[in-house]
This record gives C-alpha cells, sequence and structure tokens, in this order.
C-alpha cells in the first residue's frame, strides 16, 4: 500500500516525551503517511501506518536505516528506508519553522554527525517504534548545506506547495532516489 507523502507545516518545537505505548503528544489519531520535521529540537522523522505489523515495527527499530537527500532549487526531501521496506520521502521546508525555532544550519565540523529520530505510530497515534540514529558526516555537510541555501532563498507558501505537488505529480520515490544527491547508511 502506498503510504501518503506529507509537506503539512512543522509545529513549533514543544517539549515532547516519546514512550513506546504511549501518545503521540496530544493527538488521538493521525493520518497514515510520512512527515519530517527538523528544528532547534532535532529531526523527527515520523511514519504512521495505519496497523503496523511486527516485521515492520522490527525493520523500523532494527534493520539497516537508509537515508537519502533529494535538492532541487529551494525544494529539499528526505527519502528512507528500514531494511526490506519500500523507500519513503518526505519534503522540508525551513521556511514552515519558526525563525527562533531554526536548526544549527552552520557549517558542520569535519566529523559531526547529526542525529535523527525516526517514530513508528499507528492512526490512533500511539508510539509503536523509537529509533535515534546517526547521519554521516558526508551526508550532515551535504543536509545543512541545502538548508543553508533554503534559508536564503525567498520563499512564498503557495509556491512551495505548488512545487511540491508538480514534483510529486511528476515523479515517484524511486525517481527521487535515483536523483539524490547523497544517500548514507545510519548509524546507532
Amino acid at each position: 500500500m502506498e503510504k501518503t507523502r506529507s509537506s503539512k507545516k512543522p509545529a513549533d518545537s514543544q517539549p515532547l516525551i516519546l514512550s513506546v505505548g504511549h501518545p503521540y503528544g496530544d493527538n488521538d489519531c493521525w493520518p497514515e503517511g510520512i512527515l519530517y520535521n527538523h528544528n532547534i529540537g532535532g529531526q523527527l522523522f515520523v511514519i504512521c501506518y495505519e496497523s503496523p505489523t511486527i516485521e515492520e515495527m522490527r525493520a523500523i527499530r532494527y534493520e539497516d536505516a537508509e537515508f537519502a537527500l533529494f535538492v532541487r532549487g529551494d525544494l529539499i526531501f528526505l527519502l528512507a528506508r528500514f531494511g526490506t521496506i519500500p523507500w519513503m520521502d518526505a519534503s522540508f521546508t525551513i521556511h514552515l519553522v519558526s525563525r527562533h525555532e531554526w536548526p544549527d544550519i552552520s557549517e558542520p565540523e569535519p566529523d559531526d554527525r547529526m542525529l535523527i529520530t525516526v517514530v513508528l505510530l499507528d492512526t490512533d497515534a500511539v508510539v509503536r517504534v523509537l529509533r535515534v540514529s546517526t547521519l554521516s558526516p558526508a551526508f550532515t555537510e551535504a543536509y545543512k548545506a541545502a538548508l543553508r541555501a533554503q534559508s536564503g532563498l525567498p520563499w512564498n507558501r503557495s509556491t512551495y506547495e505548488r512545487q511540491v505537488h508538480e514534483l510529486y505529480a511528476r515523479y515517484t520515490t524511486m525517481d527521487l532516489l535515483n536523483r539524490c544527491q547523497i544517500r548514507t547508511i545510519a548509524g546507532f
């Protein structure tokens, strides 16, 4: 089943305590799909399946996690896969994050590795899996460079949403993957 791609506005960071078996924030339901957010609190890649299977939960928690970065103009997409689960993607723009909540986009040190938290939810907004991984120094550098470039460009919400919609109409997730600038296997 194809999962919904999301380019919803990320919420400003609030103290969010995540625990397996407990609700994700104040939500009592969540749409099936993918949401990626990056703010001062860190990176959050949220996957929501209606009823995650044991195999999906195991793959997302324990199997190899691979991330890829697609950048075109002011569009940034983060792609991910876990074990044999098909690639998934989500768009991101720093412009939908309140300026005071922006993540650190400064030039990284040569060995810097960004952390990413992966959350698997069911549609009742219950956390089923939590995973924290690191991204390689090369991926960290490429991603931060894309954010710096994006932050300096003029931005218009309707133009951005139109561009995301047009890109999704033209390319599948695999098409985006084949055009990615960099890929990495996540570490623990």
